[in-house]
C-alpha cells in the first residue's frame, strides 16, 4: 500500500529532529559549564548513531532516490561539521566525504562494516 510508505525526506527529518531533541534535553550544562559524564556519553552515542544511520540510509538508496537522500543527509551532516565535540565533527566530515560523487563507487561498501 503506497499510502503506508515513508519518504526519505520524512526519515531524514525524523533523524534530524531526534538529534536536535537529544541536544536540547539531555546533557544540559550544569552551573559550572560542565557536562555530566553519563549524560554526555548518552548524547554523544545517540548523535553518532543518528548520523551513521542517516549516512548509511543515503548510501543504500537505489536509483533516483539516491541523489535526493544524499543531498538531504549532507545538509544534516553540515550542521555537525562544526560541532563543539571534535569526534562528532570528524564523523560528520568523514560521512560527508563518503557521500560525494567521487566516492559513489565505494559508498555502499564503505558503510557496510559500520
Amino acid at each position: 500500500d503506497s499510502s503506508a510508505r515513508v519518504s526519505i525526506q520524512q526519515i531524514i527529518t525524523l533523524i534530524s529532529n531526534i538529534l536536535d531533541d537529544c541536544e536540547k534535553r539531555v546533557g544540559v550544562y550544569d552551573t559550572r559549564g560542565q557536562w555530566s559524564a553519563l549524560e554526555e556519553e548518552d548524547v554523544v552515542a545517540s548523535r553518532h548513531a543518528g548520523l551513521l544511520a542517516a549516512a548509511k540510509l543515503a548510501a543504500r538508496m537505489p536509483g533516483d532516490s539516491s541523489q535526493e537522500s544524499i543531498v538531504l543527509v549532507r545538509e544534516l551532516l553540515s550542521k555537525y561539521r562544526s560541532h563543539p565535540d571534535i569526534e562528532t565533527q570528524q564523523r560528520a566530515c568523514e560521512y560527508s566525504m563518503f557521500l560525494t560523487s567521487n566516492m559513489a563507487g565505494i559508498r555502499a561498501e564503505g558503510f557496510k562494516p559500520m
